[in-house]
């Protein structure tokens, strides 16, 4: 099976929850936050604190993978400086043992089905942060990354099963933000807009968003739910973390 949560911003406790209340996943499963995993930064300090250092080593005990995209609150600088390796049928970057990194614009064979992974996003709070401390200019899709996706969808004539990226196109974060909010430019969110109108794809999952959306084909996450796949017939469904008995709860979703 395949675990998908939203953006754990460093708390550690949210997969704990998960752990705990749903201890049948196994081995060959795996666990993919959708971005800001914000983990070794959980407070943006220049080197992993032992706060994070203890974080790291806990969850990388775990008996499965936990992997994770890049957000706009991560520090891409030291994300990018990890070592590569081959997993999943691509390259990711290792944290630690059972702790990957999925790069941008990669196709990654998880469980059989195909998953394009396209991390980063806008920080709309950027004024109250602090440039190489508290965010990046890397936040966003660089033109390389761009290209990179493109080079990876044409050795897959732009057809997957999953798309699995930290902000949502740009249609989708209007249909979330509503007429009366504020949308700022976004040059990820707008390439995504883009990107969705050529690809082929069964669902799209992302987070940054802070809410819970189902919309079909997309579906945003973020507290006190997950999304379940099975790679084996492609189906999947939402739990709430707290739920030992995995009933289903539609109720929390935001819909249009």
């Amino acid at each position: 099976m395949v675990y998908l949560l939203g953006d754990t911003h460093g708390e550690v406790n949210r997969l704990q929850k998960l752990f705990f209340y749903h201890s049948g996943i196994k081995k060959t499963d795996q666990v993919i936050i959708l971005g800001d995993f914000g983990i070794p930064f959980t407070m943006w300090h220049d080197t992993p604190s032992n706060d994070a250092v203890r974080k790291i080593k806990e969850l990388s005990q775990r008996k499965y993978d936990i992997l994770y995209l890049d957000g706009n609150h991560d520090n891409h600088p030291y994300i990018n400086s990890l070592p590569s390796e081959d997993r999943y049928g691509n390259s990711v970057h290792r944290l630690a043992p059972g702790l990957y990194h999925l790069k941008r614009g990669l196709v990654y064979n998880i469980g059989g089905k195909s998953f394009l992974t396209v991390g980063g996003g806008f920080s709309i709070d950027r004024a109250v942060r602090k440039l190489g401390i508290s965010w990046w200019a890397e936040e966003e899709l660089s033109d390389s990354d761009m290209e990179t996706i493109e080079k990876s969808l044409l050795e897959v004539d732009y057809e997957v099963d999953y798309v699995l990226t930290h902000t949502p196109p740009k249609r989708i974060m209007r249909d979330i933000v509503g007429r009366g909010g504020t949308l700022y430019e976004d040059k990820t969110a707008n390439y995504l807009d883009v990107l969705r109108n050529k690809l082929k794809f069964k669902a799209w999952f992302f987070g940054h968003m802070h809410v819970n959306y189902w919309d079909p084909p997309f579906y945003g996450l973020y507290d006190k739910k997950f999304i379940k796949i099975d790679p084996q017939n492609g189906e999947f469904e939402m739990f709430d973390h707290f739920d030992k008995n995995w009933k289903r709860n539609d109720d929390f979703w935001y819909s249009r």
